[in-house]
């Protein structure tokens, strides 16, 4: 009888030992992981870090504020892709039960985009909907459910950024067609006095030919035709001095006028 009695009490003892292994490192207690994927589209600006935001916060228990609320990661060819691991708790075994979960916390996700806006480094915050956002569970061998939140490509080409400069994103996008040209007409040796124009008034001769991303620098305008402005750009992995591109832009009517090269200084 006494020796019945221990063996069962080492039966309990194993079953509660079992149970908390599985509390701890499996599914058993709902512990799960989320996977970040997206892309980011944006011809006019270098990215070089975005802020996606924690489980703790989806789960409601950190705010915008605070340092935990969020996560920093590089971008490679502005591509994304986190994996993150809760530390908390959810009965949810499907996409639809978590996806639900969350939009009773908030309406949408906030996201930080770190990029380099007129030569300096800026924070930019969007907000995007879980009707843009797709949630799908995905099976693997590893502890905890694992759910991918897909959030597709970003589009940085808008008004977010308008209030940097005098002008839309419309002539930001014609100056950059106008630079992808005259490269194309350089490369090609395709004769055109301003597309580009080489040498240019500073007498430095056009010497890109890679079209690759650009970034703005800098710009000015006339005095004389205050819709007439000089937008600089250079390639956005250029590190340290070098000549830079000059796009003369019409901006009251998005018109490119003439594209030219001066040395950085």
């Amino acid at each position: 009888m006494i020796g019945n009695l221990i063996n069962m009490r080492k039966i309990v003892i194993l079953i509660i030992l079992s149970l908390t292994i599985q509390c701890s490192f499996g599914q058993a207690c709902g512990i799960y992981r989320i996977k970040y994927v997206g892309k980011i589209q944006s011809n006019s600006f270098k990215i070089e870090k975005i802020k996606l935001p924690t489980i703790k916060f989806l789960h409601g228990l950190e705010n915008e504020n605070s340092k935990n609320s969020s996560v920093e990661i590089e971008l490679t060819n502005n591509q994304f892709l986190i994996e993150l691991r809760s530390h908390l708790t959810s009965i949810y075994e499907n996409a639809e039960d978590l996806l639900r979960f969350y939009k009773e916390k908030r309406e949408g996700i906030p996201i930080i985009f770190l990029v380099i806006v007129n030569g300096k480094k800026k924070e930019i915050q969007t907000e995007l909907t879980w009707d843009n956002i797709q949630i799908t569970m995905v099976k693997d061998d590893k502890f905890g459910n694992l759910f991918e939140l897909n959030l597709n490509e970003i589009d940085l080409e808008n008004d977010t950024l308008k209030e940097e400069y005098p002008w839309d994103s419309v002539v930001t996008k014609v100056a950059l067609n106008a630079i992808h040209l005259s490269i194309n007409n350089f490369v090609n040796e395709v004769k055109d006095e301003n597309f580009p124009s080489s040498p240019g008034p500073f007498n430095v001769p056009f010497r890109q030919k890679e079209i690759t991303e650009f970034e703005i620098i800098g710009y000015s305008y006339s005095e004389t035709n205050p819709h007439i402005y000089q937008i600089e750009f250079r390639p956005s992995n250029q590190t340290g001095s070098g000549n830079r591109i000059t796009v003369v832009m019409n901006i009251k009517t998005k018109e490119a006028l003439k594209v030219y090269m001066q040395a950085d200084g």
